[in-house]
């Protein structure tokens, strides 16, 4: 006799690999008496379950499995064969009950329950009976009574079915409230680890992107994953399996309908209805699972999803055999999907139709939407002709951009280039109004000519844009939804130019009252520019109140990480920076490194980040990382001379801050921008630090006059005063200076710009004002170096034995010198340093890369 065991078990379709969710489920279930699993043909229920009875079967447990094919349909020949598995199995059988299935016809049917319950009664050596259905054939109604009253009523065997059918949709169901477990057709998916697992067995040579590529496109439904990793190729496979199905279903009724639906991924009853296939197709669909053509998902509106292999054969046969077919289906799909508002499919079901203009208008739409870099809307740009793309300037503008994002930089900027031409060519000098594509044929030059490195062209292209707009024909309202994306899209190109206050009246055009009627994703585009451009102007306070604002919608997740998010995620390390915490400051940048390889706003980036790292580490490494990122963006278009003048202002904030002045000044006077009225603000800084009074305080007060941004006037104000100081200033001559400064640092938070001189004189010119001193201190390591500082060597040696923690007795000894001598080298230090203790001296030599 036999103990344990699966008994009649099928051969496995495949390798067989542990299901652990589906084992999960079961487990939980154990306490019901009948148990059905459901999946459509092909979703793997009988690998499932023959993994799960062979684990059973390990632990000593009985299993019996029958399959309900032809020969056991009806009640006699079902359990006769039972029966005669049960004795392989090694468990008695009732002999009366033998007797009464060969009298079945001629009496023993009334016998019949009641010999089963014996046969099973609870104290019998318990058994697993599957079920296991090839189609959901006619079966004996009388079998269906056995078997749903031994699941009802106590007994020694579990029943375990499998069907074709969708949960909710079967008799039996009815039949068993209480003491039937029914599964959800998704627990029969693979997952990747399951995939992985089967590729293995079967010795499938697949990479883990072609494992992730295979679980998305099918879903994890078994038979696709199985044609997927064929010997030959997992495409290959999976093509000629699906084939190999349209072939059997291609003398079909229904089957020129069904092929009509492969042009979507997910057929819902509206879709049937505008594809207008024929009552056999839909009857097919309304069968799929059962057909194994594919699964129902649980989605609203409920929807079918073609199994991947036979779709791709079908839309193949149909792009190939019928392209008029094939667009006209596709053209259907794209105006349902844009009356679902559903953009991104739209546009793609736009361009397989080859409808040019409808793409074009629909780009346009997804643009002003925040789509436009989805995964499926990339694959249908490329997929555009070059024919198409120079009809159309706004998807030669989308061909132009997927290249920069993909780092095909040559070939975009040959886009653009084209692009300009073209564009520029159809536009007119003077015009009394313009149409809705006057007005983006504009808007396209204006971010072409930005992209190729042109800013102050761009600049000017925008600023017509908005005069046109003025004066231009929209019956749609088109400019409604555009709105977020002109503005910020013209903030951007005039902060590039160097014109905040431009990049300000733009942002406030429409009010910000009209961002509480805008979609999400506009009003979490606006908030992030308003934010970056206020930081950029010194106005840290406003910045903080838009990135509460932003932090307060209820954004799609993952936003956090997309390139709408780079704006904001700048302007926040900027506020956090401007509050002494640099280390949280790097945190938030973190966000942006996907993007640093093709975002524009890479100066930003890079400004930010390294003066975060100054925050966090210190002038050396914050030296390193501003070099190393100049050097990895030296292939890149060439900043806006607005973005170059800035990092340049930061490199001699850094010599500055280091201590050298000298190298500061030979930097400054060798770069391009040297003449430049934004780097003043460094002329008058190195005035002051080689210890020219006088000269710094004339050329700070000079640009002050003319200067309106609060970061720059702030700045400015606060070396006039230090130099002022220096020269002798009264105390009202220095409070008079004073005044604007810590005006803008109360009101708009901002506190960096006191750093601009060193700690001492900031202390000096603060006694007044503790409140903004206290402010001051928590970004003290951005404090510019003392002027005039130069270490000997033994006061270098000094420095190094407090960092050692040397005691004076020691330092003394090991120099062979006297204390007195070593305490009278520390004051010194102390005082080249500006500093007044150990740890102080400790901290700003290490800011300075002295140690």
């Amino acid at each position: 006799m036999q103990e344990g065991g699966v008994h009649g078990a099928p051969r496995a379709p495949h390798a067989l690999v542990e299901r652990a969710g589906f084992a999960d489920w079961m487990s939980r279930h154990e306490r019901f008496g009948a148990v059905m699993v459901c999946g459509g043909a092909g979703c793997g229920k009988t690998s499932a379950l023959l993994a799960w009875a062979n684990a059973r079967a390990l632990n000593g447990e009985t299993l019996v499995w029958l399959t309900l094919d032809s020969a056991l349909l009806h009640r006699a020949t079902f359990w006769m064969t039972a029966l005669h598995r049960f004795r392989d199995a090694g468990l008695p059988v009732d002999e009366g009950l033998t007797v009464a299935l060969e009298r079945l016809g001629s009496g023993g049917e009334h016998s019949l329950p009641a010999l089963l319950t014996r046969q099973f009664s609870p104290t019998a050596r318990p058994v697993t009976l599957i079920v296991d259905s090839s189609g959901d054939a006619c079966v004996d109604a009388g079998l269906w009574d056995d078997l749903v009253r031994l699941a009802q009523h106590e007994s020694s065997v579990r029943i375990v079915f499998t069907t074709r059918r969708h949960p909710g949709t079967t008799e039996i169901e009815s039949r068993m409230p209480t003491t039937l477990a029914v599964s959800p057709p998704a627990l029969l998916l693979l997952t990747p680890e399951e995939i992985a697992a089967i590729a293995e067995a079967t010795n499938a040579v697949v990479s883990d992107h072609d494992i992730m590529r295979i679980a998305e496109e099918t879903g994890g439904w078994a038979l696709a994953v199985i044609a997927e990793l064929g010997r030959d190729s997992a495409r290959s496979a999976g093509i000629s399996a699906g084939d190999a199905i349209a072939d059997d279903l291609s003398r079909t009724p229904g089957y020129r309908g069904l092929r009509a639906l492969s042009v979507t991924a997910s057929i819902d009853d509206e879709m049937l209805e505008r594809i207008g296939i024929d009552e056999h197709a839909r009857a097919m669909v309304n069968r799929g699972e059962e057909l194994g053509l594919g699964w129902w998902d649980d989605s609203s509106p409920r929807s079918f999803r073609m199994l991947p292999p036979l779709r791709r054969a079908l839309r193949e046969e149909l792009v190939t055999k019928s392209p008029d077919e094939a667009a006209r289906a596709h053209l259907v799909l794209a105006k349902l999907h844009l009356d679902r508002g559903e953009n991104s499919a739209a546009f793609a079901a736009a361009v397989a139709a080859a409808d040019w203009p409808l793409a074009a208008r629909l780009y346009r739409r997804g643009i002003t939407r925040a789509t436009i870099r989805r995964s499926s809307t990339t694959a249908a740009i490329r997929r555009i002709p070059n024919d198409a793309l120079r009809t159309q300037p706004i998807l030669m503008f989308a061909a132009a951009l997927d290249d920069f994002a993909s780092g095909r930089r040559a070939r975009a900027i040959r886009r653009l280039t084209g692009l300009l031409l073209v564009t520029q060519g159809r536009q007119r000098v003077t015009r009394r109004s313009f149409t809705v594509d006057d007005v983006w044929a504009q808007g396209i030059i204006a971010l072409a000519l930005r992209l190729l490195g042109r800013y102050d062209m761009s600049a000017a292209s925008i600023r017509r844009v908005h005069s046109m707009l003025e004066r231009t024909d929209d019956p749609e309202n088109e400019f409604d939804d555009a709105m977020s994306l002109l503005l910020s899209q013209s903030a951007v190109s005039l902060m590039f130019a160097d014109d905040l206050d431009g990049a300000m009246r733009v942002l406030g055009e429409a009010g910000i009252d009209f961002l509480a009627e805008q979609p999400v994703l506009d009003r979490v585009r606006i908030h992030g520019i308003f934010a970056l451009v206020h930081t950029q102007r010194g106005e840290i306070r406003l910045a903080a109140e838009h990135l509460d604002a932003l932090s307060a919608l209820d954004a799609p997740d993952g936003l956090e990480r997309s390139y709408l998010a780079v704006p904001a995620a700048i302007a926040r390390a900027r506020v956090m920076i401007e509050h002494g915490d640099g280390a949280g400051a790097e945190r938030v940048l973190s966000v942006t490194d996907s993007h640093w390889a093709t975002t524009e706003l890479w100066p930003l980036i890079l400004h930010t980040r390294v003066r975060a790292l100054w925050l966090a580490s210190g002038t050396a490494a914050a030296l390193r990382a501003l070099d190393l990122g100049m050097q990895e963006k030296a292939s890149a278009t060439s900043p806006s001379s607005a973005m170059s003048v800035m990092l340049t202002m930061l490199k001699c904030d850094l010599l500055l801050a280091a201590g050298r002045g000298s190298e500061a000044q030979a930097f400054l006077s060798a770069s391009a921008h040297r003449r430049s009225r934004r780097l003043t603000l460094a002329r008058a800084r190195i005035r002051l630090h080689l210890g020219d009074p006088r000269g710094a305080a004339s050329v700070a007060l000079a640009a002050l006059q003319s200067t309106a941004l609060p970061r720059d006037a702030s700045a400015l104000a606060v070396v006039a005063a230090a130099a002022g100081m220096h020269m002798g200033d009264s105390d009202d001559e220095t409070a008079h200076r004073l005044a604007l400064p810590l005006l803008i640092a109360r009101e708009h938070d901002l506190v960096t710009p006191f750093t601009v001189v060193p700690p001492g004189d900031v202390r000096r010119l603060l006694r007044s004002a503790p409140d903004v001193l206290r402010m001051v201190a928590r970004v003290s390591p951005f404090h510019a170096a003392p002027a005039g500082v130069e270490l000997t060597a033994r006061e270098q040696l000094i420095l190094e034995a407090i960092a050692e923690g040397s005691s004076v007795s020691d330092t003394a000894a090991s120099l062979s010198v006297s204390a007195n001598t070593v305490k009278t080298q520390r004051r010194s230090l102390y005082r080249k340093l500006d500093v007044s203790s150990r740890k102080e001296a400790l901290d700003e030599a290490r800011r300075r890369g002295l140690l």
